[in-house]
């Protein structure tokens, strides 16, 4: 659009002549006395960004200086717009028909700026990212392994070329795209956006958004994986061989099969003080869901524990990687998927006692999860020879 081609006038804030209605009449014109609702009121009509608009007030007096500033505005507009560079005189137009050509006015789009976008302080969303996972480390303590989840979700997303500079100009179609440029499986693109809404959640409270970009996203349809159990003869290997290679490692070891603690989050943070062997009962008191837990300790685990102390088993276990990779190695080279001994543990315990509520009290899982992913993983026969797991 080029100046000689812009319309002429202010109609966006086009108001009727001056002209006083007769009392009841119903036209846009000036003012009028009209009944709403059984009561009197004094109405102004006037044009605002191409719409009719009218306006009530309870005396004539305040429909008239209504009126009249309204009026005055308009005036003032003319004159203000003979006086406007050419540059921005085009940019003001060339706005009120994008705004038009979105099915509403240029002081609609305008009014909304202000009330949504304006109030906020432009932050860099690099800024923004380090802030967020500083408040995770230290105000929420989130443990190092899920810290370490989130940072490299909202790190990669915050320094990707395509990612704008700044926070507020992140829309539903950045998230959108970077999600479908990464190269994984559709239940770690899942995970990315859970980071990414854990992200934006935490932006809109502190005021740096005023919309979750993330809102209209919906994770993806997977197929369900069972988890990765060990037969109970991988696991009698696997304390065997702690017994002869590690046996500091020997309560490690049979406590994350047997009693199924989360390794990073609790079995790795165990101490002897909290096993109870007079109450026969572990007590954590450093759980993922950072609330107390106590498991049972059952027979054949209670006969590791006994060796365990004789041997000197350390709790917690010093150097475990390097040590588990001993114990492994004497044992067979068993695959190791992530938490396979807490996994372990929970198929194993439900199919004992075939009580979804048990099992998920003395593991730390919701029933649901029990039920979604552990029923009916081992046979009864399987889980009757892992219980009958005993020093030789």
């Amino acid at each position: 659009m080029t100046i000689n081609s812009l319309p002429t006038g202010a109609d966006n804030l086009r108001h009727e002549p001056t002209q006083k209605a007769p009392t009841g009449a119903d036209t846009k014109q000036g003012w009028h006395k009209e009944r709403v609702r059984g009561k009197t009121k004094w109405v102004v009509g006037f044009t605002l960004d191409g719409k009719r608009r009218r306006k009530y007030f309870a005396t004539e007096r305040e429909a008239k200086v209504f009126y009249n500033r309204h009026h005055g505005a308009k005036e003032r507009a003319r004159r203000t717009l003979a006086t406007l560079p050419a540059d921005e005189l085009e940019g003001i137009f060339e706005a009120r028909e994008l705004a038009r050509a979105g099915g509403f006015g240029l002081f609609q789009a305008v009014e909304y700026y202000a009330n949504n976008c304006a109030a906020i302080t432009p932050t860099l969303t690099v800024d923004a990212v380090e802030a967020f996972l500083k408040y995770k480390r230290t105000e929420r303590r989130l443990r190092p392994r899920s810290l370490g989840n989130l940072k490299s979700t909202v790190e990669r997303f915050a320094t990707d070329p395509a990612t704008p500079l700044y926070l507020a100009e992140v829309g539903t179609s950045h998230v959108r795209r970077w999600l479908a440029a990464q190269e994984v499986a559709p239940r770690t693109k899942n995970g990315h956006l859970i980071n990414l809404k854990t992200f934006s959640g935490w932006a809109v409270k502190l005021g740096l958004i005023h919309k979750d970009p993330t809102e209209a996203l919906e994770k993806q349809l997977t197929d369900a994986t069972p988890p990765e159990v060990h037969k109970p003869e991988v696991v009698g290997a696997m304390l065997e061989a702690a017994r002869e290679v590690e046996p500091r490692a020997l309560a490690h070891i049979a406590i994350g099969y047997f009693a199924g603690l989360r390794p990073e989050a609790e079995l790795l943070h165990l101490t002897w003080p909290e096993i109870d062997r007079e109450a026969g009962l572990i007590r954590l008191r450093r759980t993922k869901t950072r609330r107390p837990r106590q498991v049972p300790i059952s027979a054949n685990l209670a006969a590791w524990l006994d060796l365990a102390q004789e041997v000197g088993a350390e709790l917690p276990l010093r150097n475990h990687k390097k040590r588990l990779d001993l114990i492994r190695g004497a044992a067979g080279d068993p695959h190791w998927p992530h938490d396979v001994m807490r996994k372990s543990f929970c198929s194993y315990h439900y199919e004992q006692h075939q009580d979804a509520a048990k099992t998920a009290k003395v593991s730390g899982h919701s029933v649901q999860v029990l039920l979604d992913v552990y029923a009916d993983l081992v046979l009864p026969a399987e889980a009757k020879a892992f219980w009958k797991i005993f020093p030789c």
